[in-house]
Formats: structure tokens, sequence, C-alpha cells
């Protein structure tokens, strides 16, 4: 997705708390030879002044993560105070009936995924409103699909986008 948004972005940053995805990141940038605009660094945020040197941003992007975190409510709020004033939050992962509906995920998974989960649009709505985000806005993505046989079940997810502004 980097590589689509670069042209119209003077910088992009990706923050992971595995260091092992931060270095696949900057391989990537660095294959794509662009990692003077796109580069990634290990960090578990927290949300409060300092943080990745003060930066404030115009759009973050959460991609296939909200379903690793233990509480997605604190999540968003912790990514909302990253924002600068009229920027945007862009979730997305997996859409289903409630926040609480868990895949069949083999074992080995359990270390990995903090809640297998899935999302409804109302509990979405609430996250980003508890976070103090306006103008949601939560879409499917027309024939985006996570394949469940890569995780071991015989089904597929269809995904959503989430989107809201800060004030």
């Amino acid at each position: 997705m980097e590589k689509e948004l670069l042209p119209y972005c003077k910088s992009i940053l990706g923050v992971d708390i595995s260091q092992c995805m931060v270095d696949a990141y900057n391989k990537r940038a660095t294959a794509l030879g662009v990692s003077d605009k796109m580069q990634a660094s290990v960090h578990e945020l927290k949300g409060v002044e300092g943080e990745l040197g003060g930066e404030k941003f115009d759009v973050i992007i959460c991609t296939m993560a909200y379903h690793h975190f233990e509480s997605p409510v604190e999540m968003t709020k912790i990514l909302a105070f990253f924002l600068k004033q009229g920027g945007l939050l862009l979730v997305t992962d997996r859409i289903g009936g409630s926040p609480t509906e868990t895949a069949p995920l083999p074992a080995e998974f359990d270390a990995i995924v903090a809640h297998q989960r899935s999302f409804a649009e109302a509990d979405m709505r609430r996250t980003f409103e508890a976070a103090g985000l306006l103008n949601f806005e939560f879409d499917l993505i027309p024939g985006a699909v996570l394949d469940g046989k890569v995780f071991g079940f015989d089904n597929e997810s269809p995904l959503f986008l989430a989107k809201g502004a800060k004030r």
C-alpha cells in the first residue's frame, strides 16, 4: 500500500512492536529505492508527549491490526493522540457481527493474536467516538477479504474501512 501512497506523501513512517516487521518494512523501502521517504521503527505507543519525536500526522492508517489489540478503544485513543487537528484515522480489519465473535484459529496463533475477533460497524463507531473522533464512516471494501485458509480455517472474512477525523 505504501508504494501507491508515496507519490502523495511527504514521508511515511511505519510503526510496529515487532523488530522483525520493522526490518521487513525497511528492507522493502530500500528495495523500492525510497528509504529517504519511507521508514519504520519499533515502538509500543503510549500516546504521551515526546513519543515519535513529538510528531503529529495528517493521516494514520492501521491495517489488519485491530484484532491484535487487547483494547481497541485504548489503541484508538493512542492513535488519535498522534493526529493533527483535522487529521484522519483509517482502520481496516475483518467485519463481523460483534467484537467478541472469534474465528477458530489454530492453537499456534494463540501467542500471536491477542483477540481473534471481527468488528461490527456499531462497535467501531463507539470506539472512534470514545477516542473523540468525528465524521465517522464505515464501508465494506469491495472485493477485499482475508483468506481464512492461510490461518487454517475454511472461510473468508470480508474487510472494512473505518474513518474518523480529529477535532
